[in-house]
């Protein structure tokens, strides 16, 4: 895969689920005979366990260093010999994020199901562990 094959950013504006599919499908080729996708989405109950309720959350991040993060994780996973996928967008939102809204969406193309799939799976555990991406709940 190559580096125009992978779309990535952190943003403040909303994010497209959409737009992710059209652009693994557009970036794969017409190859991709499966598309997979996550989309993060904030809820009301997210809360500290105390039974508080959330408005909205506001995600704050270092840009540079959290889409080089991204950008390493994507690569890594999508090795051949991991899962052999053909396109990928992972976009994570900045700022105020209101509940219903997404906040994080990861899609992947491949020429069989499976790669994609596993692949979105293993990619939003990464990243929402190891990017720097701090998230405030009010």
């Amino acid at each position: 895969m190559d580096a125009s094959s992978i779309h990535i950013s952190l943003t403040h504006s909303p994010l497209d689920a959409s737009a992710s599919v059209d652009f693994v499908t557009a970036a794969s080729g017409g190859r991709a005979g499966g598309i997979s996708s996550f989309v993060g989405v904030t809820r009301r109950d997210e809360g500290s366990g105390k039974g508080e309720r959330v408005e909205y959350l506001v995600y704050e991040a270092h840009t540079s260093m959290a889409e080089k993060k991204m950008l390493e994780i994507v690569t890594t996973l999508a090795a051949p010999e991991r899962h052999p996928v053909l396109a990928v967008y992972a976009f994570h939102r900045l700022g105020r994020v209101n509940v219903g809204e997404a906040s994080i969406i990861i899609t992947a193309a491949s020429v069989h199901r499976r790669a994609a799939i596993d692949f979105v799976s293993e990619a939003i555990d990464l990243l929402k562990a190891e990017v720097p991406v701090w998230k405030k709940e009010v």
